[in-house]
């Protein structure tokens, strides 16, 4: 099993830690190396109904976050705004500062609105 963290724009948001399978894992987390994501690119890359599926066990296995040891990825629900942060989705990766980024790095592709999802986040 591979723990998920979910971070929402909500201002009480509880930054739950999730198990999910190594499937649902990479469901999630389709990159080589791959474990930051968006649900708002999970949902256009797989489809909302597809997706909810994948997810709908996962939100069944809620972790106490005192006995997690390790998290192995993290999505971010309703923050597109920090998008510029990992361009590679990759969190070693992270760039502190995006404005500092080359002329010649490559654009971000940030959805202008937010998708709906289903479940507990």
């Amino acid at each position: 099993m591979r723990n998920i963290q979910v971070i929402t724009a909500a201002e009480n948001c509880p930054y739950s830690v999730f198990a999910a399978t190594e499937g649902e894992y990479l469901v999630l987390f389709p990159g080589l190396g791959q474990d930051i994501e968006f649900i708002e690119d999970a949902i256009a890359r797989e489809g909302e109904a597809a997706l909810a599926a994948v997810l709908e066990p996962v939100w069944a296995r809620r972790l106490d976050k005192a006995a997690v040891e390790g998290i192995h990825g993290t999505v971010f629900h309703g923050m597109l705004e920090r998008k510029r942060f990992y361009p590679t989705k990759i969190s070693a990766e992270m760039v502190a500062d995006p404005d500092a980024l080359p002329p010649d790095a490559p654009a971000l592709d940030v959805p202008s609105q937010a998708a709906p999802v289903t479940g507990p986040l």
